[in-house]
């Protein structure tokens, strides 16, 4: 509007259902671009008289000029100005592939394709001349989303091996660091080992791994096996009369009896609230 000079490319096509492209703005400019094979023939761009010569090329005609500037858009596309606004225009054989038009103080020309300025096609006809003409004598700014190939994708092509040694050494580390069942001790000699060592092993593995009921209630069942021992019938009295009779039967006072044979918390105990509890129970257990 200020009368700068835009050069943009048509990226969507026009839908005729929904009357847009969704390309807010052709759709404000209403410029509309088809497949040229949607086109049907009373659409199709007429052709000059010099069409028959080059048909897959597009012409650009100047004023003063004998001979048309020869471009090679990409045939499969065509604009429309559907409002007639623009006032110059480059055809191929059956489509219109550049329009421009007043906007403001400015101008917008409109493309179907910049791709005859990429590296391989710019030195080709006159591609690189019309780079030139659009943009003689101003200040240019490119605006281009360029698509490539992620990180990821780069180094699976390029370094194979590199992910490989990579991911090893990333399955080491995690095998490495993985959870234990325990601090790592040296192996013992197979002669040395013993019933009571395998014991204690698997008390302490117990232990570690919150298993602190499997370790005390095995004790408190031993004493109410000795208890039934002295006392036939012990096992159908309530708790309520188990008690008194423990403590007559072990000669403790009933508040030992009581710390020794009360139920056992759901949580984990703490390592002095166990010791404490096993040293109630083993002497209730060798009062008995």
């Amino acid at each position: 509007n200020a009368g700068g000079h835009l050069v943009v490319v048509a990226e969507r096509l026009w839908d005729e259902e929904t009357g847009k492209s969704g390309d807010l703005l052709f759709d404000r400019l209403n410029l509309q671009q088809y497949a040229a094979d949607d086109l049907d023939d009373e659409a199709q761009t007429p052709q000059s008289s010099t069409a028959e010569q080059h048909p897959q090329l597009t012409k650009l005609y100047l004023e003063n000029e004998s001979a048309p500037a020869y471009l090679a858009f990409d045939t499969d596309f065509h604009l429309y100005d559907a409002d007639n606004r623009a006032h110059a225009w480059a055809n191929s054989a059956g489509a219109t592939h550049m329009l421009q038009l007043q906007h403001g103080d400015g101008l917008i020309t409109a493309l179907t394709d910049s791709w005859i300025w990429q590296n391989r096609n710019i030195d080709q006809y006159d591609h690189a001349w019309l780079l030139w003409y659009l943009t003689q004598d101003s200040a240019v700014t490119l605006v281009h989303r360029s698509e490539h190939d992620g990180l990821l994708a780069q180094l699976r092509r390029h370094f194979p091996e590199l992910l490989t040694v990579l991911g090893l050494l990333v399955a080491f580390a995690l095998w490495h660091a993985g959870q234990r069942f325990g601090p790592l001790q040296a192996p013992l000699n197979p002669a040395r080992r013993q019933l009571q060592e395998h014991l204690r092993g698997s008390a302490e593995f117990l232990l570690r791994h919150g298993r602190q009921h499997s370790l005390l209630q095995p004790l408190q069942q031993d004493i109410q096996r000795r208890a039934g021992q002295r006392h036939p019938g012990f096992e159908q009295l309530p708790p309520s009369a188990q008690l008194p009779l423990l403590a007559r039967l072990s000669s403790l006072p009933i508040a030992s009896i009581e710390l020794a044979m009360r139920p056992l918390p759901q949580q984990r105990l703490s390592a002095t609230e166990f010791t404490r509890q096993v040293a109630h129970l083993q002497t209730l257990r060798n009062a008995l």
